[in-house]
């Protein structure tokens, strides 16, 4: 090989490792997203399991199994919760932010520290 060759074939080198490198980030990322959007999907199974508690019982739970993720009270009454949220961890850091989803009927949240956080009862997410 003359000195062009190989120094063509160095920078095609460099280019297809850059690529994979890329792509192989890429993928990961993409994983990542898919995680986090299970993890949305459970919370707001979680949310809509607690609210039927809710609609049999007259009151919301004051624990909850809620297997991988949390179920957290942030007020009680005399017989069940009054404020109260399910939250779980995200993968990808985003900003603290909040919001309502209309279409599920839910107020949420990402906290500081990578939450994503679904409340129920009277609780607010904007607190």
């Amino acid at each position: 090989m003359d000195k062009n060759a190989k120094k063509e074939f160095t920078v095609l080198a460099i280019v297809i490792i850059f690529l994979l490198s890329g792509v192989l980030f890429g993928a990961q990322v993409a994983r990542q997203e898919r995680r986090d959007g299970k993890v949305r999907d459970d919370l707001r199974d979680l949310k809509h399991q607690v609210e039927m508690y809710f609609n049999e019982n007259g009151q919301y739970p004051l624990e909850w199994n809620a297997g991988n993720y949390k179920y957290v009270v942030v007020e009680a009454g005399k017989k069940g919760a009054i404020k109260w949220y399910v939250s779980g961890k995200l993968e990808n850091k985003t900003k603290p932010s909040f919001g309502v989803d209309q279409e599920y009927n839910i107020e949420w949240r990402v906290t500081e520290s990578g939450n994503y956080e679904i409340c129920g009862g009277n609780y607010r997410c904007e607190n």
